[in-house]
């Protein structure tokens, strides 16, 4: 799981408010295969290979959805 904070006024950024925040979830392998075995990996990167953030909200569903 890759988290990034998402919002973009100072002002207002809460980093305990998890609508703030977006939610990226690949195996290990589909990391290493997208980053080409890199140690970082950019957000572009990622949606160029349709992987789309989801909210706090979506996590435990999407993740109970990969594992049944």
């Amino acid at each position: 799981m890759l988290c990034l904070v998402n919002h973009k006024n100072p002002e207002t950024l809460d980093l305990l408010n998890l609508d703030q925040w977006s939610f990226f979830i690949l195996t290990k392998e589909e990391l290493k295969n997208i980053s080409n075995n890199s140690s970082s990996i950019s957000i572009t990167r990622l949606e160029n290979n349709n992987y789309t953030p989801i909210r706090y909200e979506e996590v435990k569903k999407y993740i109970d959805n990969i594992i049944e």
